[in-house]
């Protein structure tokens, strides 16, 4: 006798649908059905449509496996995003939101799960992004702030932590480090392929992408940028890539990874960035102080013979730059430099408005450059060039000060804690993880937040992508790999503790 399970029929005809994948389409027909029926509400069809596809695309995120198979073209996607833009004009400034859409697909996936059991991982990035929120809404509350600004405010700027906070609940395997290495790869071989086109004919090529700014050139070359739309992208990206060949070399000792890894530092001087130049010598100098004391004394020499080669074919150009740096950011009028008046002034707000700033989307941020903050006014900022409101093409040209107005002297403290915590914990991680893949990664996830911290003293790399995305990816990646090594470990511990317990009697 075959006994029915009790329960309302219908209930058993929607799962037998979502288990067959009806679902979607007859959804869409239900959809359409009703856009014919009321041809005149065209918006109300698409947000039903909409909606629809959201819920499936949460709904499918809930599975792992589903976000691990979209990462290498959403990470190309994003590596290219501007110049796509760039060259799509209005009809690719979706592509603009991409960022944004897969954090509002990851994250209530993540929430899903989290209410079906699954352990969330990451706790500490967790409170780190409550206390910016509870520091930015109380700020904005203390100054009036209207809503639709706060929010916005709000949401670029835990961004970044949200990307780290969803891939450190995902799980890694060696498999897919190598898939996502592969991807990157190819980027990283077509970006110097056209670098070296950039060099020979860079207003050709520039025309081609559709970049009509015109061409910076110092000590007779170029300033670099191959396949982006900017010279900072381009030496950001070609040192992440000497990065990881870097840290290759370093695992497996195989002198290709050395020779590459130069070439791609030598590229990354060619954007003649400042920021990048400084980048290189502390990561140059982070790999001489990790390989030893022993190694360490042996290298003092041949170290010492390659700073003096370097400063003998470039030194003059690096204390030119070096001057220029200072003379056009350090030492000008306060109110006659953008950068300088938005790092002089976010330390003003910060002393007028201790413990907090002015609230989200008020000071040095996208949503204070679209709906011209006040603040501007306050102070004074709106007369200085690059930051008037006409053309305020500068006002999102600084990191730490847009935290350190907005959020105050513990909010900045907060995230900057949070992310000096997380460049320890992977470095002094990295050796105790067997896979030597994984331990590459992890490391390479460390030097590229060093690297990140540098050049967000004059660029809002963690707030901008593509940088942000790579950084704080990689990051949630490494810190996944560090809390499954973490919990083998502790399996282990608990079977050896087991086993002595049984052989005592205990």
């Amino acid at each position: 006798m075959t006994i029915k399970k009790a329960g309302p029929r219908w209930w058993y005809c929607i799962l037998h649908l979502i288990n067959q994948k009806r679902l979607l389409f007859l959804s869409i027909c239900g959809a359409a059905v009703i856009g014919f029926v009321t041809p005149d509400n065209l918006k109300i069809l698409l947000l039903i449509l909409g909606l629809i596809g959201y819920v499936i695309l949460v709904l499918a995120a809930t599975r792992e496996s589903n976000i691990k198979r979209c990462i290498p073209p959403f990470l190309l996607c994003i590596l290219f995003q501007d110049t796509i833009v760039n060259l799509l004009g209005s009809k690719g400034v979706f592509l603009s939101y991409l960022d944004e859409l897969f954090v509002l697909i990851c994250v209530p996936a993540l929430m899903i799960n989290f209410l079906r059991g699954k352990k969330i991982a990451g706790g500490y990035i967790f409170l780190s992004m409550v206390g910016m929120v509870l520091f930015g809404m109380v700020s904005s509350i203390l100054h009036s702030n209207p809503f639709n600004i706060t929010f916005q405010g709000m949401q670029l700027m835990i961004k970044g932590l949200l990307y780290v906070f969803v891939f450190a609940n995902i799980s890694f395997t060696r498999a897919d480090l190598l898939h996502y290495v592969k991807w990157v790869k190819v980027a990283a071989i077509g970006v110097l392929i056209f670098s070296v086109v950039d060099l020979v004919m860079p207003s050709t090529f520039r025309g081609l992408l559709g970049i009509t700014a015109s061409v910076d050139y110092r000590v007779g070359v170029p300033s670099l940028q191959s396949l982006f739309i900017h010279p900072g992208i381009y030496g950001w990206f070609m040192t992440l890539v000497g990065i990881y060949l870097a840290v290759n070399y370093k695992i497996k000792t195989d002198p290709r990874y050395f020779y590459w890894a130069c070439v791609f530092f030598f590229f990354a001087l060619l954007s003649f960035r400042f920021k990048t130049i400084v980048s290189i010598i502390v990561i140059a100098l982070i790999f001489y102080l990790l390989s030893g004391m022993k190694k360490m004394l042996t290298f003092i020499i041949p170290a010492s013979v390659v700073v003096a080669i370097v400063y003998l074919f470039a030194g003059n150009y690096i204390m030119e730059l070096t001057d220029l740096t200072f003379s056009r950011y350090i030492e000008v009028d306060v109110m006659k430099s953008a950068r300088k008046a938005m790092y002089y002034f976010g330390f003003v707000i910060a002393n007028e408005n201790f413990p907090f700033g002015v609230g989200f989307g008020r000071y040095g941020g996208y949503i204070a450059k679209e709906y011209y903050s006040p603040v501007y006014y306050e102070y004074g900022m709106n007369t200085i060039y690059g930051l008037t409101p006409d053309n305020p093409m500068w006002a999102m040209d600084t990191y730490w000060p847009y935290i350190l107005g907005e959020l105050g002297y513990f909010g900045a403290g907060v995230l900057l804690a949070l992310f000096i915590y997380l460049i320890v914990k992977l470095i002094a991680n990295y050796k105790s993880i067997v896979d030597p893949v994984a331990r590459h990664f992890v490391l390479f996830a460390g030097l590229v937040l060093i690297h990140a911290l540098i050049e967000s003293s004059g660029e809002p790399v963690f707030n901008s992508s593509p940088q942000n995305v790579f950084i704080f990816t990689a990051s949630g990646i490494a810190l996944s790999i560090v809390s499954a090594r973490k919990k083998t470990m502790d399996l282990h511990t608990l079977k050896n503790q087991s086993m002595r317990g049984h052989l005592f009697g205990n």
